[in-house]
């Protein structure tokens, strides 16, 4: 590994040189605690998505403010992924007749395939596979540090 190691947040705190801000996981805005409305642009079905996805978020405390406009692009490709399936349902759905007679793909194959792979995308950024919760760590109370504490006696 090239550069200097990284300090701990311990570390930082005893030298002076730490900054909340530049802490992972604490830029982004408010953590949200209950289901907000959801953005007008959604179409009904999209908006069963909206909330079952914020209610996820709100308890692995992951939702925040700023992360609303994506939560809602993922129900809306979610929905838009279903809606394909829903149209793909038999043998016979997968191909259409051209004007000239021959056969293609149906158009609700790309749609679909499109639509799994933006809400693959999407749902790693929340942390809503396998691996990408694998990665977040899970956001709770912070103990305190016993260090931390004896020197806030003496300051």
């Amino acid at each position: 590994m090239r550069g200097r190691k990284p300090k701990s947040t311990e570390l930082k705190k005893l030298s002076g040189t730490f900054k909340p801000t530049r802490e992972k996981g604490l830029a982004g805005g408010d953590l949200i605690t209950k289901i907000p409305p959801p953005p007008d642009f959604l179409q009904e079905e999209a908006v069963e998505r909206f909330k079952w996805t914020c209610s996820i978020l709100i308890q692995g405390r992951r939702l925040y403010a700023s992360d609303l406009h994506l939560v809602a692009m993922f129900a809306g490709e979610l929905y838009t992924y279903e809606l394909a399936s829903r149209n793909l349902q038999t043998a016979g759905d997968h191909i259409t007749s051209t004007p000239a007679g021959g056969d293609k793909p149906s158009p609700w194959i790309q749609i679909k395939n499109q639509a799994l792979k933006n809400v693959k995308e999407l749902g790693a950024l929340f942390g809503l596979d396998p691996m990408a919760r694998e990665r977040m760590k899970p956001q709770g109370k912070e103990e305190p540090n016993p260090l931390e504490e004896i020197l806030n006696m003496y300051q």
